[in-house]
């Protein structure tokens, strides 16, 4: 026994029809711009950072004495200001 298939047809301007609009909505699909979206969170630290080197201050002074010899008293403290008078 051998059975017959049916055999559908279509129109010619349905079918380009088909085809058109499922063409357009695939490059319009593809031309939309993917937003990635970024949410911050809190996380340990998990990787440090190791580096050697020589920190160099941005205005440094040297001063030199005017005279030989040792200092036996000061009569200031560390971090106090003085002026030339």
């Amino acid at each position: 026994m051998q059975m017959d298939l049916p055999i559908v047809a279509f129109k010619t301007s349905s079918m380009k029809r088909y085809i058109f609009l499922l063409g357009l909505s695939l490059l319009s699909g593809g031309c939309q711009e993917k937003k990635e979206k970024l949410v911050p969170r809190y996380q340990s630290l998990t990787e440090s950072v190791y580096a050697s080197g020589i920190i160099y201050p941005r205005n440094a002074y040297k001063v030199f004495p005017l005279a030989d010899g040792y200092i036996a008293n000061l009569s200031l403290s560390e971090g106090e200001i003085i002026r030339k008078d």
